[in-house]
């Protein structure tokens, strides 16, 4: 608020005793400490929100000339013998890494539902395992990595690894010390 007649707001009053008077001074100091945190608070969430929209802006228009690269490396890919085709294959697999890392910054700019949920223990597992198999090196390797599991049904990460340190954990977990 301006100054008006040489009056400034109060934004802190000294507390004079242990009296009605000193106890409301208190109570005000309180409140405007109080106030101020709150500020404080609403300004960093809005900061938040605009950087989660600037994340999904930047994120969608990153996504589609990914999908366009994405598409061509795939029909040449088809195309393609020897060498080419083992380009294409690696040009193909690090958009689809950057694709991830979109829906990460989407998934950033989302609002976060904090919750718990009942959760097929049994089903989360055997779909897991499933998906273990299929990204196995070999049908005999056996991992058991890290797995952060969202709330959200059916969204799950496992951490991407070179079949090196599959095959570096596959050792330690058949053979633990």
């Amino acid at each position: 608020m301006p100054e008006q007649n040489g009056w400034q707001p109060a934004t802190w009053i000294p507390v004079g005793g242990n009296d009605e008077f000193g106890d409301l001074a208190r109570q005000f100091n309180n409140m405007v400490a109080s106030l101020k945190e709150q500020q404080h608070r609403l300004l960093q969430s809005e900061r938040l929100a605009g950087v989660g929209r600037l994340a999904a802006g930047v994120a969608h228009e990153i996504n589609n000339p990914l999908g366009v690269i994405l598409g061509y490396t795939r029909l040449l890919r088809k195309k393609a013998v020897g060498p080419l085709g083992d380009d294409l294959a690696i040009v193909e697999e690090e958009v689809l890494r950057c694709q991830e890392i979109v829906e990460g910054l989407l998934d950033f700019s989302r609002p976060v539902v904090v919750g718990s949920q009942r959760v097929d223990l049994r089903a989360l597992c055997d779909d897991v395992v499933a998906r273990l198999a299929e990204a196995a090196p070999t049908p005999s390797t056996t991992w058991c990595p890290s797995i952060w599991v969202a709330p959200t049904p059916g969204r799950m990460w496992l951490p991407p690894a070179p079949p090196a340190t599959i095959a570096k954990a596959d050792a330690r977990w058949k053979n633990p010390r």
